[in-house]
């Protein structure tokens, strides 16, 4: 990572850590990387509790909102 947004690494539970966020409270981030690892990436960004159970904080009746993608590398 190049750029965190402001957020740490959260290396025990894979995840970044930003910070609370209040209720009703809006906040944007932007995070960079280089990659460095030629494969087939998965991601999946989403709010959650940075205490276990790690519990969605965005959770509806038809699932938490979550934002998935894959990347592959290829060498150059």
């Amino acid at each position: 990572m190049t750029d965190l947004g402001g957020c740490t690494i959260a290396e025990e539970q894979s995840a970044f850590d930003c910070g609370d966020l209040a209720k009703s409270e809006s906040k944007t981030y932007s995070f960079q990387s280089i990659a460095t690892t030629v494969g087939t990436f998965h991601y999946e960004l989403a709010l959650r509790e940075l205490v276990h159970p790690f519990n969605y904080v965005n959770d509806h009746s038809d699932g938490a909102d979550v934002l998935t993608w894959d990347e592959t590398v290829s060498a150059t």
